[in-house]
């Protein structure tokens, strides 16, 4: 059997984080069910936190650096706990490497084609989040 892990019902909070590793935005991040590839979907509590690059290039936004800090299932002994945590974020970590979190439409609304047109760059300062724009 493949190994495979699939996220549903998602939630993203904005959690800045001003002596981060990376200068970019950090997200706490919370899936709400996990399917393992069995015939069910069995429910998992992952808890983490994760920094947020934009790649002018692509016009994409990426996961950096994603970790989690809880991974949590009726399904998993809390003995195996630290190694499905350990499995979450190899798995997490080599997904988002290459894979962006959401790309900036040119044929989307026109608020998104404006902004894949005059972003350039986000950062976090002071605890809020700077966006640079092009000047045409």
């Amino acid at each position: 059997m493949q190994p495979c892990l699939i996220a549903k019902s998602a939630s993203r909070k904005q959690k800045s984080r001003q002596h981060s590793p990376s200068p970019d935005l950090k997200h706490e991040i919370t899936a709400g069910s996990v399917s393992l590839c069995l015939n069910r979907a069995v429910p998992v509590d992952v808890t983490g936190t994760a920094g947020i690059r934009y790649d002018d290039t692509s016009k994409a936004f990426f996961l950096e650096n994603p970790v989690a800090h809880r991974v949590e299932s009726q399904a998993i002994p809390k003995e195996a706990e630290a190694n499905a945590r350990q499995a979450t974020n190899n798995l997490i970590s080599a997904y988002f490497k290459a894979k962006p979190l959401y790309v900036l439409r040119d044929d989307g609304t026109p608020q998104e084609a404006t902004a894949r047109w005059l972003l350039k760059s986000i950062r976090i300062e002071s605890g809020k989040a700077i966006a640079t724009l092009s000047t045409f």
